[in-house]
């Protein structure tokens, strides 16, 4: 057990391990608050969604810009936030680094969104009331 713990100090563990948590811990943040980013997104679709009483006019809206943007726009990733699309879309691995969803999931989520709505009917508070 004592070798097994020198080999650890020989090695330099200790400074390998700090280095590396004081390279990847900036990383960590970065990838965490793009999450939140991508999922507030989801959160201002499915709003809008609700606002509308239909997905169908943000996900045509979405299409219509991703088509229009056939080459991905050379955009700072510093005003990158303020599209309503993701203007650098790119494959799996930039999404993973990017402050939008995938712009084919939003439109997923936003037709799903109807097909509930179609399915399950929404009580108001008129026909809640009148239902007692």
């Amino acid at each position: 057990m004592l070798a097994h713990e020198m080999a650890h100090i020989r090695s330099r563990d200790v400074l390998v391990s700090s280095v590396a948590a004081m390279i990847l811990a900036p990383l960590g943040a970065t990838l965490l608050q793009l999450g939140v980013s991508r999922q507030r997104e989801y959160l201002a679709d499915a709003t809008a969604a609700a606002l509308l009483g239909s997905g169908a006019p943000l996900a045509d809206a979405l299409e219509s810009i991703q088509e229009a943007q056939a080459p991905p726009l050379q955009v700072s990733p510093v005003t990158a936030p303020m599209y309503i699309a993701n203007p650098r879309s790119g494959g799996q691995m930039r999404a993973l680094f990017s402050t939008h969803p995938l712009t084919a999931d939003r439109v997923r989520r936003l037709r799903a969104y109807d097909r509930a709505r179609v399915c399950t009917p929404i009580k108001t508070r008129a026909s809640a009331a009148s239902a007692r």
